[in-house]
């Protein structure tokens, strides 16, 4: 049988449906529009009045109220695509990244610049648990930390390409990352060195890796690939405990286009639950798996998504729900106990590029490719749930 490859125009045409999406209905309860291009990040504060910012391609990073979309200050002087925007972990400082590795950090009390610092091509940022420390990967494949805005600097040098995604541990004393090349490190922060390394291989991933979280209880790290595959990592020793993966093994008779489908089963993103339990995965093709960590069980698995997972998140206070959004313009709501889908939620004309949930889970902040970040409302859902009614 032929395999069908598709030519440029056909990937146009893909892209303009995800862009142009025409939902049958709206279930958001506020649309923030103040920006003039596609929103790419969001970030929700940790402590306080629950605010937002949101960064995106119009170089523009705003901090706004969720309840009515009021703007308490612009973050000026970016001259590319805001990409990454983080707020510290008490909420005092809002960290802000560009694809001209332009990072600023701001403070929320009076909206002022208080510190800048410049890499390569910003690729994520996240904050310590506990103090004042900035973390970054960049494009060069160097990962900065910064104690903010004192400028105290420690830089973790060029592994191999990009440094495409990283996460603190929760001890505060550790980091893992992802590269492109396919390598996973577990860096030790106070000596900058590496205490465990896992290479490209057969054995580890084979492609780039895509995403990382540490178990909050510090004893796993898992990393996602480009290849479909999942690394569960014991931190305290390196031991590699698993490798699980997402991609359809292949029927004999359509092989070779199940094998071109495969590499399409990318990782994109995937999540440890608070009750340290399971670990959430989303795929490409719109695949969402769950599995028990304690077992090697799969709990959940469903394409309940049109086109790729952007993001996954779980419910910050209920540890059997969890939030999955995607290309497709959705945001589903999944009920791991029952292994079923409780929520579709829609009405975003273009692809979705991130996602967060508000402290009390009441609340879906969504950012789009269509210039907005909507509002969703769970607790009526939520509620029902609770009642056992739904």
């Amino acid at each position: 049988e032929d395999v069908k490859i598709k030519d440029e125009d056909d990937e146009e045409d893909e892209d303009d449906e995800l862009i142009n999406l025409k939902p049958e209905r709206d279930d958001s309860s506020f649309v923030f529009s103040a920006h003039t291009d596609e929103v790419f990040c969001l970030a929700v504060t940790g402590s306080g009045e629950e605010l937002l910012a949101s960064g995106g391609k119009d170089d523009c990073c705003f901090v706004w109220k969720p309840t009515d979309g009021s703007v308490l200050f612009q973050c000026p002087g970016h001259t590319e695509s805001v990409v990454c925007v983080a707020f510290s972990h008490d909420s005092k400082y809002l960290a802000t990244g560009d694809l001209n590795g332009m990072v600023k950090a701001w403070e929320m009390k009076t909206g002022k610049e208080v510190w800048f610092f410049e890499v390569a091509e910003v690729q994520w940022l996240t904050w310590h648990q506990k103090v004042s420390f900035l973390l970054c990967g960049a494009v060069d494949g160097n990962i900065w930390l910064w104690n903010v805005p004192h400028g105290h600097t420690k830089m973790f040098p060029n592994h191999s390409g990009s440094a495409v995604c990283g996460s603190f541990f929760s001890d505060g004393k550790r980091m893992c990352a992802g590269y492109e090349d396919g390598s996973v490190n577990i860096w030790d922060l106070k000596t900058v060195t590496s205490l465990y390394s896992f290479p490209p291989s057969p054995r580890h991933h084979s492609s780039s890796v895509t995403c990382v979280d540490c178990h909050h209880g510090n004893v796993l790290v898992a990393s996602g690939s480009c290849d479909g595959t999942v690394l569960l990592i014991k931190s305290s020793t390196g031991q590699l405990l698993n490798k699980l993966s997402i991609v359809t093994e292949p029927s004999t008779s359509r092989m070779e286009q199940e094998k071109e489908d495969a590499a399409d089963e990318r990782v994109e993103s995937l999540s440890f639950s608070k009750s340290n339990q399971y670990i959430a995965v989303g795929g490409a093709s719109g695949k969402v798996i769950v599995y028990d960590i304690t077992t090697n069980h799969v709990r959940l698995q469903s394409n309940g998504h049109n086109a790729d997972v952007v993001k996954i998140v779980w419910h910050p206070t209920m540890q059997d729900l969890l939030f999955s959004s995607s290309v497709d313009g959705s945001v589903i709501m999944w009920n791991v106990r029952t292994a079923q889908q409780v929520q579709l939620y829609i009405g975003h004309a273009a692809s979705i590029l991130d996602l967060n949930i508000s402290r009390d889970g009441e609340k879906i902040y969504t950012a789009s490719a269509d210039h907005t970040v909507r509002v969703f409302e769970t607790r009526k859902k939520i509620d029902c749930l609770q009642l056992n009614l739904c």
